[in-house]
């Protein structure tokens, strides 16, 4: 695991993500009144699109309106963006950010 990053969602909960076999994982706080309650693990990809492959790096942040933006940069040097659709809630996928 590595690039280990963590925002906040809308409600209150972290959110947390990092890169382990060249893909973004993310789990979720399940409540923020108990920080040892944990989601398990999984790859972060929409309801569009399948998980992003050979990332390298990753990092979060969340908006003024609480929804959480999560920037992959792969071993190509290509960008990804995806970005939640909902409050605390589902992912739109993974769109490419690099301009040529």
């Amino acid at each position: 695991m590595n690039d280990f990053v963590l925002a906040t969602n809308g409600d209150g909960r972290l959110e947390a993500f990092y890169v382990e076999d060249s893909t973004v994982k993310h789990t979720w706080q399940l409540s923020p009144s108990d920080p040892l309650s944990w989601s398990n693990p999984g790859p972060l990809y929409g309801e569009n699109s399948s998980p992003l492959s050979n990332v390298t790096h990753v990092g979060a942040c969340t908006s003024e309106d609480g929804f959480i933006h999560v920037v992959a940069r792969t071993s190509d040097g290509s960008y990804y963006l995806c970005s939640q659709v909902e409050n605390a809630g589902n992912w739109q996928g993974w769109f490419s950010i690099t301009q040529s």
